[in-house]
């Protein structure tokens, strides 16, 4: 989990030097766990800058921010249509994950998690007790907790 840990935390501190030599030779398994990992670091974020009941206007401001923050990448380096379910699934609604794959989800989770770490110092701060929940929160998934 190290690896994968690692990983998630350089693309959250946009370190993509780190990130690109973590990512060589990801096996299958890893790239499991980075799936799992990545959605709880995910909710665990965004739970951090949206809170325990956002409005709809709340999620939908927070996409806006990242299509402003991210309006020079290329039309289809972040569907923002996952990114809005991601979200909106955080807060109760999850079938909207169904219908992604879990590529497609951490294509969505990613970009949240860099946005608010690189906006806040209290998550950077955090991020390595974040990343401590999140594996906690992955373990407790597994066990059906």
């Amino acid at each position: 989990m190290d690896k994968v840990r690692g990983l998630l935390k350089a693309y959250a501190l946009r370190d993509g030097e780190a990130a690109a030599r973590l990512s060589e030779g990801f096996t299958p398994e890893d790239r499991r766990e980075y799936h799992y990992l990545a959605m709880a670091l995910f909710s665990i974020v965004a739970a951090a800058r949206l809170g325990e009941n956002p409005s709809p206007a709340d999620l939908d401001g927070l996409v806006e921010e990242l299509r402003y923050d991210y309006r020079d990448l290329g039309p289809d380096q972040i569907n923002y249509l996952h990114v809005t379910g991601a979200l909106q699934a955080l807060y109760g609604k999850d079938y909207l994950l169904e219908d992604m794959t879990p590529d497609e989800q951490v294509k969505a989770f990613l970009p949240v998690v860099v946005k608010i770490a690189a906006q806040s110092t209290e998550v950077r701060e955090r991020l390595d007790d974040s990343l401590d929940d999140a594996e906690r929160l992955v373990e407790d998934w597994k066990r059906g907790a």
